[in-house]
């Protein structure tokens, strides 16, 4: 409801994400979640400020740090995904996100990439299987004309590298290894 305000609008989010937190299984069965509340989320993020030097003094917003709706966006899907987890995030975003890349609106793509790197915790399995595509969206964003949709790609392919890093392989002491064999 874009008509209240901005208070009204972030806790009314808070609501739902504490009921995510302490009934997940619940709130996963609810249709409502995937047709209504991820898409609010994500309409959030284009709500930015569009004035470029006023941007680059808020820069942190980007990770959900202000006290706008748009970084009630950013934090809430992030937080959104690690409850409701891979399945019901991708059938909730993915549609969704397709969308917000190929629109004419620059705040539309933004939110697309910035979901895209958002819910990559999340749905990293489905990250890890569909790699080549993941860097080539992300990639994508960063050739984009806008400088905040460059940006959102950034963030897209910082959190995709993250997320997919492999894991370290364990090192042992030269002295263990013999006892090993």
């Amino acid at each position: 409801m874009k008509d209240f305000e901005e208070g009204t609008r972030s806790q009314a989010t808070e609501v739902v994400l504490t009921l995510a937190e302490q009934v997940p299984a619940t709130l996963r069965k609810e249709q409502a979640i995937k047709s209504d509340f991820y898409p609010a989320l994500i309409q959030m993020l284009t709500e930015c400020e569009e004035d470029m030097d006023a941007w680059t003094e808020t820069a942190d917003d980007e990770f959900g740090a202000g006290n706008d709706i748009y970084s009630t966006g950013v934090s809430s899907i992030e937080r959104l995904a690690v409850q409701m987890k891979e399945n019901v995030t991708l059938q909730a975003c993915g549609p969704v996100i397709s969308q917000c890349l190929e629109h004419q609106d620059w705040k539309v793509r933004q939110a697309g990439y910035l979901t895209s790197g958002l819910i990559s915790e999340s749905c990293k399995e489905h990250m890890k299987a569909n790699m080549d595509t993941a860097f080539n969206t992300a990639c994508k964003g960063i050739q984009d004309q806008h400088p905040r949709v460059k940006y959102a790609g950034l963030i897209c392919l910082t959190s995709l590298l993250v997320q997919l890093k492999p894991l370290p392989q364990k090192k042992y002491h030269a002295e263990l290894v013999p006892a090993l064999l």
